[in-house]
């Protein structure tokens, strides 16, 4: 990994790739369904940046589980998400409220940046983790 990531940032890379998250006391545990080894992480706000040892476990682990193709892995890590994927002002959001896990439909009220989005809900605005959103699909009948 060549660029900083955060932890809100670095989660939502692993579970693009099929990783599946579960919350212990102080750590995050990511696992794969096809996957032999698993990436344990410390729980930290979305945030906060991840430590350059941090990336080299989740690199090393990637490359060793060999479940999902490592030059996709380490395209999406350097450079981000693609431009279609992030959100933009104006988008259709679902918010997940950590403590509930109670899903709340928002707008995005400004673009993503370093990991936050300005949502508005209500007529109250307020910053969120990208980790806790996803656009809302259009579902056609």
């Amino acid at each position: 990994m060549t660029r900083f990531l955060t932890f809100g940032e670095l989660g939502t890379a692993l579970h693009e790739f099929g990783y599946e998250p579960r919350r212990k006391a102080d750590h995050v545990v990511f696992e794969h369904p096809q996957g032999k080894l698993m990436i344990v992480l410390p729980k930290m706000h979305a945030g906060t940046e991840v430590s350059p040892l941090h990336q080299k476990i989740v690199e090393k682990t990637i490359r060793d589980d060999n479940v999902v193709s490592w030059d996709d892995v380490a395209y999406y890590l350097e450079h981000g998400k693609r431009e279609e994927d992030r959100i933009k002002k104006g988008d259709r959001l679902i918010w997940t409220e950590p403590s509930s896990g109670r899903e709340f439909k928002v707008v995005a009220a400004a673009g993503e940046q370093d990991g936050l989005v300005i949502i508005k809900q209500g007529g109250a605005f307020s910053p969120c983790p990208v980790d806790q959103l996803r656009k809302e699909s259009l579902v056609i009948p």
